[in-house]
């Protein structure tokens, strides 16, 4: 009877007790591996991958850039941060108009990039006409949140 169930015997049971065992394999006695390549865990990602990073990742990396550029060689932005228009004797200050034009591209920017569909829903829901008026129709509406 088998050592195991129903299952017949295989090579490695089958070796009788008292029988002479067969030398043991040594590294020499196993055949030459075939030469292979050698393999690199590095590999260079293709163009098309890399481009489609950098303009999925255009934003943070323009910020990036930005930073390092500012922070490697300030002179320039200290330079246009000194140009102000406006100033009066009531306005000491002025306007620094590098500051201004940014700060409306990025408005700009991030307007363009709303889509129209959204901007209509708004419209439509009344959402898009200066808050509470859109919802309960002016001052009236504002009134009876305050509950006065």
């Amino acid at each position: 009877m088998p050592p195991y169930g129903d299952a017949p015997p295989t090579t490695a049971t089958a070796v009788r007790p008292g029988a002479p065992l067969p030398p043991p394999a040594t590294l020499l006695d196993a055949p030459p591996a075939p030469p292979s390549k050698p393999r690199s865990s590095f590999h260079l990602p293709s163009w098309p991958r890399i481009q489609h990073l950098f303009i999925k990742n255009a934003l943070p990396l323009g910020f990036l850039f930005g930073l390092i550029w500012a922070l490697l060689w300030p002179a320039p932005g200290q330079a246009v941060a000194e140009i102000v228009i406006g100033k009066t004797a009531s306005n000491q200050k002025g306007w620094r108009i590098v500051e201004v034009i940014n700060n409306c591209f990025v408005f700009l920017v991030s307007g363009l990039t709303l889509r129209m569909s959204d901007f209509h829903s708004l419209v439509r829901r009344g959402e898009g006409r200066g808050g509470r008026e859109g919802r309960e129709g002016g001052e009236e509406g504002a009134r009876k949140e305050e509950g006065t």
